[in-house]
């Protein structure tokens, strides 16, 4: 203590800064000498351990922070309570930031540790997704060219030519002015002429009402019996059946799928993946004429004989939903009679063929086989051609006027005073039906109509510029 301490050493009381002279140090008290009375008090007798607290050597040091005095060993070496609690708290304080910077440090090395997991997981997932979707790539790429190896095939091997879709004129009216070809399930809601089996259809699964069906080819055995006007308009019908043969590039739609026979048979496989209807029997699902007089033939799908050649011949290919009529490539009618409503109810169109050749419709009933109608100031006239006498058919004409009033006649029973008869000239001698009749007088025709067993098979209309 020697060395901080001696007796005539001048020291500061904190009260009132007061300055004293050390007149006697003795163990652990010294005695002071107070130039100012202190409590009355000029001589103090104080523990040693006041320096710190309340003596000082120097009267700057009075106002000096505890801890900055705590610091200085001519303050601290004497053991002062308050300076001994600050400095225990002080090291307490040390303490809790020493532990609170290791919690802070273990908190951030466990948050960096998360983070770097979750960066690795998300790597992680990242990569995964890439290789899922350069797997998807590559399975689409796959798929395209199996499609396109499976097109090169039937365009090769089987005269494909596009995909066919029958359907009777009233619809194709309705498909053209929409500019949609519709699934059952949506024709259903806006009516369509059905010309399924309805027995058959009762059967049909759900996904494949909800598909646009095709064929692969023409002439397929459910077409050889519903087409046709039948004497009897037995279901089921197609009256006036028009082919839409679609572009071969709708193959590459992702959600198309290929049937091996028809859609209401129960032997017939689905598949999405061309390699899988890549082995189906294209030779029989091609063939056409008569079929062999035997239910089930070798089937080089399964080794068995699971699926008749009728059913083959039915193979459909099935569209998601709808489709744009865009695709379409040919448009084919039975006969120049069709063509001629089409394009007076429609227009002309470059996509419009007549089946001259008659392959693509099997011509089993009768139908009209090409017309004219031809309007004079108090007449129209009827010329009605035929595949044969239209004998056992009733045979209806309907001629509509301006005011909304119509009259329908029966070609072979017209009252009298409604026909002027005239010759068939040069051309029209086979015409089964060439007749004038009379309209009504002081009325303007809007539109005339032959009707085959209540089928429009010939139309005339008034246009804006008649």
């Amino acid at each position: 203590m020697s060395n901080y301490l001696y007796v005539g050493m001048p020291i500061y009381h904190k009260t009132n800064s007061t300055r004293g002279i050390i007149a006697k140090i003795n163990g652990n008290k010294i005695t002071i000498d107070l130039e100012k009375p202190i409590m009355f008090k000029s001589s103090l007798d104080l523990p040693i351990s006041h320096i710190g607290e309340w003596l000082f050597y120097n009267k700057e040091d009075i106002n000096l922070d505890p801890e900055y005095i705590l610091a200085l060993p001519q303050y601290s070496s004497f053991g002062n309570k308050r300076l001994v609690e600050i400095h225990k708290q002080n090291i307490e304080k040390e303490k809790q930031r020493i532990a609170g910077e290791k919690k802070l440090a273990s908190e951030k090395e466990k948050l960096a540790r998360i983070a770097l997991e979750r960066i690795e997981m998300l790597a992680k997932l990242a990569k995964e997704e890439e290789e899922k979707l350069a797997r998807i790539e590559q399975k689409k790429k796959e798929t395209k060219e199996a499609k396109e190896n499976l097109l090169i095939k039937l365009q090769s091997q089987h005269g494909f030519e596009g995909f066919h879709h029958y359907t009777d004129m009233l619809n194709f009216i309705k498909i053209m002015d929409t500019g949609m070809l519709l699934s059952r399930t949506k024709a259903d809601k806006i009516g369509f002429v059905d010309a399924a089996e309805q027995s058959v259809l009762s059967g049909t699964i759900p996904y494949i009402k909800d598909s646009v069906r095709f064929y692969y080819k023409e002439k397929t055995p459910t077409i050889y019996v519903n087409e046709g006007i039948k004497r009897d308009n037995a279901a089921p019908h197609m009256p006036i059946p028009v082919l839409l043969i679609f572009n071969e590039d709708i193959i590459y739609n992702s959600d198309v799928i290929f049937l091996s026979g028809g859609g209401g048979n129960n032997t017939t496989r689905k598949a999405r993946d061309p390699l899988v209807a890549d082995v189906y029997d294209w030779d029989v699902i091609f063939s056409r004429g008569a079929i062999p007089n035997i239910e089930g033939v070798f089937d080089g799908e399964r080794g068995n004989c699971d699926s008749s050649i009728k059913n083959k011949r039915n193979a459909e290919f099935l569209y998601p939903n709808e489709i744009e009529i865009k695709h379409i490539k040919k448009i084919i009618f039975r006969a120049e009679s069709d063509k001629k409503v089409a394009v007076t109810l429609l227009g002309e169109n470059s996509l419009y063929e007549v089946d001259t050749e008659k392959l693509k419709f099997n011509y089993s009933h009768n139908f009209l086989t090409d017309y004219e109608i031809i309007l004079d100031d108090q007449s129209i006239l009827f010329a009605l051609d035929f595949k044969q006498h239209p004998i056992g058919y009733e045979n209806k004409v309907i001629i509509k006027y301006s005011d909304y009033t119509e009259e329908a006649l029966d070609l072979d029973n017209i009252p009298e005073g409604k026909l002027i008869k005239k010759i068939a000239p040069r051309g029209y001698e086979h015409h089964y039906y060439y007749l004038n009749i009379c309209t009504e007088p002081s009325k303007i025709v809007m539109k005339a109509e032959y009707l085959m067993n209540g089928h429009v098979s010939a139309v005339w209309e008034m246009k804006k510029n008649d």
